[in-house]
């Protein structure tokens, strides 16, 4: 078992993440988007 994404999968670490498998969490692209999903997130709820 691998302690860690496969080294040979060319998805990136969100199309990992949103697949269910393993991913970098600290990976650039994701940090990018999080504020914009907490904005939108907070739209959706009226806050």
């Amino acid at each position: 078992m691998s302690a860690g994404p496969d080294v040979d999968d060319s998805r990136t670490m969100r199309e990992r993440m949103l697949a269910g498998d393993l991913y970098i969490a600290d990976d650039p692209e994701l940090a990018e988007d999080n504020p914009a999903r907490v904005v939108r997130t907070l739209d959706a709820t009226g806050r």
